[in-house]
């Protein structure tokens, strides 16, 4: 790309955040059950850095105000399964905890209440697909 000076080896994180689809459909396998709504939300975060652990140093406390933006729209949105690009990798899914805690489990308004998920990280290099991969990194698990 064009202008974007981010090294193309960087790794970048998909988080996806959220219940497994199954079980939130499970009830709906009841004879006569009403289907149940499961709200899907897909976020570009732009919370990836040009320097290695810089992400997760902005994150590690509360007052990043790109974090707390971030946060309180997940917020009022409350998907029951969230996926997050374009955020860092860090090991430990550090920075995806650190978000977690700082963020989405603190209400980032006055309006709004904090939400949490579990977490279900993959990462691959730009460009690369994840596509029937199990374990989140590419070329592994085929």
């Amino acid at each position: 790309m064009h202008g974007d000076r981010r090294p193309r080896s960087r790794h970048f994180i998909t988080i996806t955040l959220g219940v497994v689809l199954g079980l939130t459909l499970l009830p709906t396998a009841v004879a006569g059950a009403r289907p149940t709504p499961v709200r899907f939300a897909t976020f570009n975060a732009s919370l990836n850095r040009n320097a290695p652990g810089q992400a997760l140093t902005d994150l590690s406390s509360v007052g990043n105000a790109q974090a707390s933006a971030i946060a309180e729209i997940i917020q009022r949105v409350r998907p029951e399964v969230l996926l997050i690009n374009e955020f860092d990798y860090e090991p430990d899914n550090a920075l995806a905890e650190a978000f977690q805690a700082n963020y989405l489990s603190i209400p980032q308004h006055g309006d709004v209440d904090a939400i949490a998920y579990p977490l279900e990280i993959g990462s691959a290099p730009r460009g690369i697909s994840l596509a029937g991969c199990r374990s989140g990194r590419a070329g592994a698990g085929r």
